[in-house]
């Protein structure tokens, strides 16, 4: 199939997709308000050295149990800010996290998570 006729399909889903979510909002499934679906969605920066350890960490944080939809909000030379849900409490939260190798803080506007 020619470039420009697959540019432009994805172009189309890229613009369905766009008029189904607000701007200023993500687009996130809704999710039932019943006590066993309840969650938390966390926003988080992540600390790290240098791109290699991002991407060891950013592979590490797909295979945490309960973590969900993790998406990056923006990247820089030693910070990533990342947003995921968790199908669990924030105690149980920082306990996988720990047990995954992880340290997670409270800091002074997000949550802190740095690979230990």
């Amino acid at each position: 199939m020619p470039f420009w006729r697959t540019a432009g399909r994805r172009r189309g889903l890229l613009q369905i997709k766009w008029r189904r979510c607000d701007t200023r909002r993500e687009c996130r499934p809704k999710r039932p308000h019943s006590k066993e679906s309840q969650g938390v969605s966390v926003t988080a920066v992540v600390q790290f050295a240098g791109l290699k350890e991002w991407q060891q960490i950013r592979g590490r944080l797909a295979q945490v149990p309960g973590l969900q939809g993790l998406e990056v909000n923006s990247l820089s030379a030693r910070t990533a800010s990342i947003t995921f849900d968790y199908a669990g409490s924030l105690g149980r939260l920082q306990k996988v996290l720990a047990d995954s190798g992880f340290s997670f803080e409270n800091g002074e506007e997000n949550f802190v998570l740095r690979a230990r």
